[in-house]
């Protein structure tokens, strides 16, 4: 079940986020909160955090952003909340925000260096699970899935001719080459039960796969919920 809570996070007094269409999304961006910049001890809520993106001084915007910054946020239990609309352009990815839709993970990472901590297997998988949903929808391929940390400027930068790493998001511990695969095989898992796809579910999104989605794309209209109850 996907709890839409848009309605109860706070919004920035006068910034109003931009506005996209579906067809304008090509990237699937996986996020974790980490939250370093909250003062120590602060409660770690989506509402809190929704708090500090529209305040002045965060980490993001001197003035405060538009919004709360994530589409959707998974919580430590699995649970999925729509935090923000699909069209709506929000602050998360820099130069790369009105082509890409944020999923969160409320995790902190810590320490990278000393003590790198992973998601729990039900948050990262219920994500994974959500992340195929979309890709389907959109007109997607699990290639259009990527971490924060992956994406130039925003997560890396050149410097002195060396690829220097600007975020770890969503952590180290985090194999997004293992949840580009993940994707696919949900994704494919959900075509073959809509009988689109026939042959093996092995997490390689080749011809066959992309053949599938393409006639899923030209037949179907499922909700988000219907679509996870495939997998």
């Amino acid at each position: 079940m996907i709890k839409n809570i848009i309605s109860q996070l706070v919004r920035h007094p006068t910034k109003k986020n931009e506005q996209r269409t579906p067809n304008d999304i090509k990237q699937i961006i996986l996020h974790c909160t980490g939250m370093k910049q909250m003062a120590a001890g602060a409660q770690k809520t989506i509402e809190a955090i929704a708090k500090y993106d529209t305040s002045p001084n965060n980490h993001i915007s001197a003035t405060g952003c538009a919004s709360y910054t994530y589409h959707y946020t998974i919580g430590e239990d699995g649970d999925i909340y729509k935090t923000l609309e699909d069209t709506e352009v929000s602050w998360h990815v820099g130069r790369w925000n009105k082509i890409c839709l944020g999923v969160c993970l409320i995790y902190d990472p810590a320490d990278e260096t000393l003590s790198p901590k992973s998601p729990a297997a039900k948050q990262l998988g219920t994500a994974l699970n959500l992340i195929a949903v979309k890709c389907l929808q959109l007109g997607l391929f699990p290639s259009d899935v990527q971490g924060h940390r992956e994406l130039e400027t925003t997560g890396w930068k050149m410097i002195n001719g060396e690829k220097k790493l600007v975020k770890s998001c969503p952590g180290m511990k985090v194999n997004l080459e293992q949840c580009r695969k993940q994707v696919a095989v949900n994704m494919q898992t959900i075509l073959s039960k809509l009988g689109f796809y026939t042959d093996k579910i092995d997490g390689i999104f080749g011809p066959k796969s992309m053949q599938a989605e393409e006639k899923f794309l030209a037949k179907e209209c499922h909700t988000d919920e219907s679509l996870l109850g495939m997998i």
